[in-house]
């Protein structure tokens, strides 16, 4: 028999949210979170033409990644492609091995922002530059600090170039270290991709990222490129995609040819800069579909808050009914969560799984997330150009 105060108002009311939060969790995870093997196991080549197409990249004194991962882009097996670099005032020598590799490559250009440009993002500016300079109605976007790990990355992208295809969403991951940052940041990226890339095999996109899409040339310009958004600093592929992306211009390809790998972030400050940059994009977001992402952020913390003092308080006045259910409780949802992730992470090559960690990292991230909103309106300034 249950004592009187378990049977109490306040703790039916407490059940009941606790049994709503799992519910949803269940939801999420067993209808959005899962979606990316299931797709990926049927996905096909729909088209097997290769038009021409040109990659953008912008480089900031980055010299030495251009290095190490221009190669891997240059060796890709398409049948033709030209790479545009546009230099963002660099001065670490990136202008001079930009030069040599002009002279020992027809298909590589480069250009550079002019050092007077102000009032606009140098980002964007650069972005527009190669995307002005580019002779393909194909665009493929990608990072310098980030290559991909076949070299059919370009033609399994171009097998989703068919009439009424717009855009292009590609998978990307962090390389693998054994530091607790890299767990973390990992685990941010694997989540954020469960969503976008799930809501937009769902036919439902809203956003994308920039370290692995492609779009029309014709969409840049029919949008008026940047003219929304000349005051940010960043938000070139998110904001960008999230004001174009539709439930019938967009594919994603999930191919583990097709994607890219990134450099590990090595401090959490970068980290939060990444961070900061993504969420102020996401507060200029059209529609409501990044709100229901955060639907299923506040359910697994009411889980957790709810849930925990309620297991400890059982225990303490030996409710084993009570202690049970709500252990069974994170239970279920434990293993749904680390089939549904580490499913994911497998498919897509990720080097890392994730057990005992989630429940942690449950918390710490959007604990994180939150603390790095508070600081926003202070330091977020600086993603608005000051004009």
């Amino acid at each position: 028999m249950l004592p009187n105060i378990f049977l109490s108002t306040p703790f039916i009311g407490v059940y009941i949210v606790l049994g709503l939060c799992l519910m949803i969790q269940l939801i999420y995870h067993l209808s959005l979170y899962n979606r990316i093997p299931a797709a990926q196991k049927k996905q096909k080549e729909v088209s097997q033409e290769y038009p021409p197409l040109s990659i953008i990249l912008c480089v900031e004194n980055q010299v030495e990644y251009l290095r190490e991962n221009i190669s891997s882009i240059l060796q890709q097996d398409y049948p033709n492609f030209e790479v545009i670099v546009v230099d963002i005032a660099s001065d670490d020598g990136t202008k001079e091995y930009l030069e040599y590799l002009e002279e020992n490559h027809d298909n590589l250009y480069f250009s550079f922002t002019p050092e007077s440009a102000r009032f606009i993002s140098r980002r964007k500016l650069a972005q527009t530059i190669g995307i002005k300079a580019s002779k393909y109605d194909w665009l493929v976007f990608t990072e310098i600090d980030s290559k991909p790990i076949s070299n059919q990355w370009l033609k399994k992208l171009a097998g989703h170039f068919i009439q009424g295809t717009d855009i292009v969403l590609g998978y990307s991951k962090y390389r693998t270290e054994k530091t607790w940052i890299n767990r973390f940041t990992s685990y941010d990226s694997l989540i954020l991709k469960l969503r976008y890339l799930g809501m937009a095999l769902k036919n439902k996109p809203y956003m994308g990222q920039g370290r692995n899409m492609a779009y029309r040339k014709s969409v840049f310009f029919q949008e008026k490129a940047f003219s929304n958004q000349l005051n940010l600093q960043r938000g070139e592929d998110e904001l960008f995609l999230n004001q174009n992306v539709n439930s019938t211009n967009t594919r994603v390809e999930l191919s583990p040819e097709s994607i890219i790998e990134m450099e590990p972030i090595k401090r959490k400050k970068d980290w939060k800069l990444q961070k900061q940059s993504h969420l102020l994009s996401v507060q200029r977001f059209k529609g409501n579909k990044q709100y229901w992402m955060g639907l299923e952020t506040t359910t697994r913390l009411l889980l957790y808050a709810l849930g925990l003092p309620l297991f400890i308080y059982s225990l303490i006045t030996l409710t084993w009914q009570v202690s049970l259910l709500t252990f069974l409780c994170f239970l279920l949802r434990w293993v749904v969560q680390f089939l549904t992730i580490n499913r994911t992470a497998k498919v897509m090559t990720e080097g890392r799984r994730f057990y005992f960690s989630l429940p942690l990292l449950d918390i710490l991230l959007p604990l994180n997330n939150f603390l790095i909103r508070l600081k926003m309106p202070r330091k977020g300034r600086g993603d608005i150009l000051k004009i």
